[in-house]
């Protein structure tokens, strides 16, 4: 009896330390996801999602092992090591630091027509009060119609921002917009086959310079659902920012 408890203790150690292999495998794939070029690779560009989950299921695996056998942490704890600069990407500890001098504070924003909906009457909306408090230098937003909470209230929300520009798709819901604190000189559509995404590029003077922004409202992939017309749309969109640049 011993030998027969001694033979599936160790064939369950086996089958947990194959499980945690395959688990660490898809952790590493997920973690530099982002390696993988999405016109070639569409599948494994877009698993980067998981990325969090396989490091929770990976740190349980420590714990598994801590309590069955030692040793076979080894595992898991090299996997995490190589996805050490992912995990730092994905959990980063940042701590406040001056901006270096000259630099610019940028923010893009999907703003979901500022959700008015979750807002109570007469109460301020948070999403355009972020916005205008960020001091920030330039601002990008879309998802930006604002028929469902008021155009004035955008306009005095930001009031502070001499320079901006409103974008309407057509045929499309879709309406992208730029604030900004430096003239802005010209715009180009950024020209790709979507249904209801666009991406627009700006050319602002900054000091004696000419800088080009993208404002760009990333498009949800989904594999399983019209992958080919979705892969259509990664080319062109690609196409598209060579042209710009």
């Amino acid at each position: 009896r011993k030998l027969m408890a001694g033979k599936l203790k160790s064939l369950i150690l086996k089958i947990i330390a194959a499980i945690n292999l395959i688990a660490v495998i898809a952790m590493i794939i997920s973690g530099y996801s982002h390696l993988f070029h999405p016109q070639e690779y569409p599948y494994l560009a877009t698993t980067g999602v998981f990325f969090p989950f396989l490091v929770v299921l990976n740190l349980a695996f420590l714990l598994v092992w801590v309590i069955l056998k030692f040793k076979g942490i080894l595992i898991s704890v090299i996997g995490l090591l190589i996805c050490l600069p992912s995990i730092r990407n994905y959990f980063p500890l940042n701590f406040q630091q001056t901006p270096p001098e000259g630099s610019l504070k940028v923010i893009s924003y999907n703003v979901y027509l500022f959700a008015p909906w979750e807002v109570e009457r007469n109460a301020p909306n948070p999403i355009l009060e972020y916005l205008h408090n960020s001091d920030a230098d330039i601002i990008c937003l879309q998802e930006a119609n604002t028929y469902e909470m008021g155009e004035h209230k955008l306009h005095q929300a930001m009031d502070i921002y001499p320079y901006r520009d409103l974008t309407k798709m057509e045929n499309a819901a879709e309406v992208m917009m730029l604030f900004s604190k430096h003239p802005i000189l010209s715009k180009e559509r950024i020209k790709y086959t979507s249904q209801g995404n666009m991406s627009m590029a700006y050319w602002l003077l900054v000091d004696n310079d000419t800088i080009i922004v993208i404002n760009n409202h990333l498009e949800s992939h989904l594999p399983f659902q019209e992958d080919g017309c979705r892969r259509e749309e990664t080319h062109t969109a690609s196409r598209g920012y060579q042209q710009v640049y």
